[in-house]
């Protein structure tokens, strides 16, 4: 039986509270700017990103500022990556952006450029410039937020998110060292970043992680992949996981879903969504759904101290996996 399979039974699962955790949309009316531009004098072009931020009420009594996450898409995608979580997350008090980096549309004009990108320290970098932007100009790209005003974001409370290859610039964000191919391990840590969600995150051996890549990153790190979540050369989601075993213990959660691929992450709409019916649309939709509330779980406990969340994150259940649709959910904490 493959490794990931054991680790299904022998995990404790993530109780099933009311239906989930915060299942349905919050408080806020999330008011969506698809476009705010940022000049930056290393691109050819300014940074453009797309922002989810709360709408507050009038009659709002004491409100306090909205932490923020910075969410990077995959390699090839777009700034309406996870456009539904980024929504549901801003429902919930959270101030969403999504910067628009440079592989966007990457595979689809050039794939050979494209997976060239994977393997280039050099974009690695540019990528995590690109977050580290959004954070270093707040207040700029704030004035392009009808719904923000002076003071609403909180930059004392900041996480670092992402899929696929922005799941690589999260935790570099995070702190996690890398080969470029210099004599020592190099990191692009962010003192700035309270916590890091990974999605599909690398393994060892992929995209200059190495063993010890790991042993620097203390803060509060949430990785999810699933049982089908495969990569290029081989990649595994025991590969994946790695990542978790091997990180400092403190505050260390993974996500395992049962028959979730690499794309099963987020809800699709439209055409891709069209694609599927029945039950397997069921399913796919439930492992979205599922992963969000586990990522605002996450986000609450370690950015808002949400004594809720934190409870959430550590009851561990006693009948093994949470079902998922026509799938099952293990969770793990260290």
């Amino acid at each position: 039986m493959p490794i990931v399979f054991v680790l299904m039974m022998l995990w404790t699962a993530l109780p099933v509270m009311g239906g989930g955790y915060k299942s349905e949309s919050g408080p806020y009316r999330v008011d969506v700017t698809d476009r705010i531009t940022l000049d930056d004098a290393r691109r050819d072009a300014p940074l453009t990103a797309r922002v989810y931020a709360p709408v507050r009420s009038d009659d709002e009594a004491d409100p306090e500022p909205f932490p923020l996450v910075v969410f990077s898409h995959g390699l090839g995608g777009s700034r309406a990556a996870f456009e539904r979580e980024c929504n549901h997350w801003a429902s919930h008090g959270y101030v969403v952006v999504c910067p628009e980096h440079t592989d966007s549309g990457a595979m689809r004009e050039d794939r050979q450029r494209g997976r060239a990108m994977l393997r280039s320290p050099e974009h690695w970098e540019r990528r995590v410039l690109d977050q580290k932007l959004v954070i270093d100009r707040i207040e700029t790209w704030a004035a392009q937020v009808e719904a923000l005003g002076a003071g609403d974001i909180d930059q004392e409370r900041i996480a670092s998110a992402g899929h696929s290859f922005g799941a690589h610039t999260s935790v570099l964000m995070g702190g996690a060292l890398v080969d470029t191919g210099e004599q020592d391990l190099t990191s692009h840590r962010d003192e700035r970043i309270d916590c890091v969600v990974a999605i599909s995150n690398q393994g060892v051996g992929a995209m200059g992680f190495a063993e010890k890549s790991w042993a620097p990153m203390h803060l509060p790190v949430l990785f999810v992949t699933g049982t089908k979540d495969g990569g290029q050369r081989g990649m595994t989601p025991e590969d994946r996981l790695r990542a978790f075993e091997l990180a400092p213990p403190g505050d260390k959660h993974a996500l395992l879903i049962e028959n979730a691929s690499h794309s099963s992450f987020q809800e699709r709409s439209g055409r891709r969504s069209s694609l599927r019916s029945g039950n397997a649309a069921e399913t796919y939709r439930a492992i979205a759904h599922h992963t969000r509330q586990v990522v605002l779980a996450f986000l609450d406990a370690h950015l808002k101290g949400d004594e809720k969340a934190i409870a959430y994150l550590s009851t561990a259940g006693d009948e093994g996996p949470a079902a998922v649709g026509d799938s099952r959910a293990a969770f793990r904490s260290r």
